[in-house]
């Protein structure tokens, strides 16, 4: 009795076990990517309908939040996540919505007016960053999240130092409570990502680029000049109609 072997193209075999590895292997990537970029861009969520927030748990670590950590760092961080979200209710597209969540006009005509006026400044301020020669930010696409950055910040550091009245924050390696909340935003916030990248955000997408998350909201603000003692023409003091403030 003779046995007969199953035939087997170990070519084809070895094509398709290298195809499977493939497939798995990016699949793995795939996963690892999704994880970082929720971690990275995890913010309280709002839905216009209703006054409804919900945040992923994951946002709250280091350097959002910090059990541990003075409140100028979670104030400058978490803090000023909160304030943006929350004011995403009155930026250029929420501010359409009224207090049903219903979208109709519920401003009077010299307050739209106003809020327009003001949300064209900072529009334009975005229209001015660069990435490179001959590519910038078009202002009005960031304008959503450029109003909520600058929102976010004022907010928080309002909170902060009502906070400090009753917990007064220490001065730390020299930096004082006011320098340590913006530093905190900074290393939130900021990040560095590849020219190709920064191509691609400003052809469609909302957010602006990562420093200038940073650099547009705090040149606006007295408090940050204030805090590191910058003189009128410095590069991070917006004075006079290129001053911008929304709320």
């Amino acid at each position: 009795m003779h046995t007969t072997l199953l035939a087997i193209d170990w070519t084809l075999f070895i094509d398709k076990a290298i195809l499977i590895s493939i497939i798995l292997g990016l699949s793995l990537l795939i996963a690892m990517y999704e994880t970082w970029a929720e971690r990275k861009v995890a913010a309280l969520m709002q839905d216009r309908r209703g006054p409804n927030r919900a945040g992923p748990a994951g946002i709250l670590q280091p350097p959002a939040f910090d059990a541990s950590a003075v409140d100028a760092v979670n104030y400058g961080g978490i803090g000023v996540v909160i304030g943006h979200e929350i004011s995403h209710g009155f930026d250029d597209q929420g501010a359409q919505f009224d207090a049903q969540g219903r979208l109709r006009n519920w401003w009077t005509a010299e307050d739209l007016k106003r809020f327009h006026e003001r949300t064209a400044c900072v529009a334009r301020q975005f229209d001015g960053y660069f990435i490179e020669p001959g590519i910038h930010h078009n202002g009005r696409l960031v304008l959503g999240e450029s109003i909520a950055d600058l929102a976010g910040v004022k907010v928080s550091f309002l909170a902060f130092q009502k906070a400090q009245q009753q917990h007064p924050a220490p001065t730390i390696a020299g930096l004082t409570p006011d320098q340590q909340f913006f530093i905190a935003w900074g290393q939130w916030r900021g990040d560095e990502i590849r020219p190709e990248e920064q191509r691609r955000m400003v052809q469609g997408d909302p957010h602006p680029i990562a420093k200038y998350r940073v650099i547009g909201p705090c040149s606006n603000l007295e408090e940050f000049a204030r805090a590191f003692s910058c003189k009128t023409g410095a590069a991070m003091v917006r004075t006079g109609t290129q001053r911008c403030e929304v709320w």
